[in-house]
């Protein structure tokens, strides 16, 4: 959810699996992709995985279609139940980075009456589909064969996925909003992973080909973006380069198979890419 300078990243889906960004790479222990979740940790329903409950940076975001700054518009506060080993970021063994981690993401937000109520009257006024909230059998393979149990960096993971999901539904009408409720279904960016990889195939058939194959790439081109020179080649290609590329190859960061897009299917690729790094606009406390 963070194009704005400044701000805290909520890097879902950032640390490459073979090429690692190096302020994070280092200290992050991967989870094994069928590690079983916590015995003591109950799994969600899927009625709980399929509630929507926006915050109101979200809301904002939603409603204007871009990320804005909420200085002098509310107070924050440390949380004192955070714990940051209840977050994807609780794999991080680093001191160093785990306190600054906690810096970044501890905070209570309460927002001053006057731009809440605009918030709320702004979001009211937009119609977001709701098509993937009815999807059952989709959210019960997300509660039932998955672990989205984890915190994120601004509320719970699913709260994430969520606006994600509802920003593309109403900013990207021309793709499917799976693509960015499941963007992190087959990696996290501290190399946690919510399903393991025999479960594929289940995933493959609640999903079209470009759904999968979109969600199969997904943490893959984001690693590439992050920890290589992809965007910078890209950025300095001619018109004439640029026409000429057939599609993308990769490694799917779960299973290291491989997964093609073809330039149709990756032309706003990261556009969509870019709406799950953004993060909460600073406040003001």
């Amino acid at each position: 959810e963070s194009a704005l300078a400044g701000r805290r990243c909520c890097a879902c889906c950032l640390l490459p699996a073979t090429t690692m960004c190096q302020s994070e790479a280092p200290d992050a222990a991967p989870v094994k992709p069928d590690a079983a979740p916590p015995a003591s940790k109950p799994k969600p329903q899927a009625e709980e995985l399929a509630a929507i409950r926006h915050s109101p940076q979200r809301k904002r975001a939603i409603a204007l279609g871009r990320p804005s700054d909420a200085a002098g518009e509310c107070d924050v506060v440390a949380d004192p139940r955070f714990d940051i080993d209840k977050t994807i970021f609780g794999t991080l063994t680093s001191p160093v980075k785990r306190w600054v981690q906690s810096a970044k993401l501890n905070h209570v937000e309460t927002w001053h009456a006057e731009p809440l109520a605009s918030i709320e009257s702004a979001f009211a006024a937009v119609s977001v589909p709701r098509s993937v909230s009815d999807d059952a059998p989709l959210f019960r393979f997300m509660a039932e064969e998955c672990d989205f149990s984890l915190e994120h960096a601004d509320g719970s993971f699913m709260d994430h996925l969520h606006f994600c999901a509802d920003y593309s539904a109403l900013h990207f009408s021309d793709h499917s909003p799976r693509v960015l409720l499941l963007h992190s279904i087959l990696g996290v960016g501290t190399n946690c992973f919510p399903m393991g990889a025999e479960k594929l195939p289940a995933l493959r058939s609640l999903l079209d080909e470009e759904e999968f194959a979109q969600i199969s790439a997904f943490p893959s081109v984001l690693r590439l973006m992050v920890g290589t020179d992809f965007l910078s080649r890209l950025e300095a290609a001619s018109e004439e380069e640029l026409g000429a590329l057939r599609g993308l190859s990769c490694r799917r960061v779960l299973d290291n198979a491989e997964v093609h897009l073809s330039s149709e299917i990756t032309r706003d690729c990261p556009r969509l890419l870019l709406t799950c790094v953004w993060t909460t606009p600073r406040c003001t406390s």
